[in-house]
């Protein structure tokens, strides 16, 4: 696959698990169009509509080719996402990043490239060479389990901690196993 056809790919993924608009008041994120958060637009400062200010009717605003948008350049251009060799380890650390924050996504595959045990990453959620390397030389469809297995662990402990959050239970489980 070219680096196109895997950033369409995992960009088919995302929008297919984001779906499109959620007003739900228990979303920490605040109102969401495609997975792009009202507090993520402000955290980039984009005011869709050009009105002054960044609210709701932004994000209602949205159009998918600007989400698209977004995820190319503030995730899988600013992330250097396109050094991943393999479609199933990708798709999967880009999902969970738009899920549950780049950080995380990345603390989960540096844990699973340490489980498999060919290297020792420091766990600090940076991607860069040392963990490219390693997730390249490593089974894709190991890592592509084992970032599952952090990512349901991930989901079940913060519902522990917020039983607010068990409304996202069902999802958040489906979305760490796909």
């Amino acid at each position: 696959m070219t680096h196109e056809e895997t950033f369409q790919a995992c960009i088919t993924a995302i929008l297919d698990h984001e779906g499109g608009l959620s007003l739900d008041k228990r979303d920490p994120g605040g109102a969401t169009q495609w997975g792009i958060s009202l507090r993520y637009l402000r955290s980039i400062g984009y005011d869709i509509n050009g009105d002054g200010k960044i609210d709701k009717e932004d994000i209602k605003g949205l159009p998918i080719k600007g989400a698209i948008g977004i995820y190319r350049k503030y995730w899988w251009d600013k992330l250097r996402y396109a050094a991943f060799n393999e479609l199933v380890v990708v798709e999967k650390v880009f999902d969970l990043a738009v899920n549950c924050g780049s950080s995380q996504s990345h603390k989960f595959l540096q844990r699973a490239i340490n489980e498999i045990g060919e290297n020792k990453l420091v766990v600090d959620g940076i991607l860069g060479g040392l963990t490219f390397g390693a997730a390249n030389r490593s089974d894709g469809n190991k890592l592509r389990q084992l970032i599952r297995e952090q990512a349901e662990e991930f989901y079940l402990n913060l519902i522990k901690k917020n039983p607010d959050f068990s409304v996202f239970k069902n999802g958040w489980l489906r979305r760490a196993k796909w």
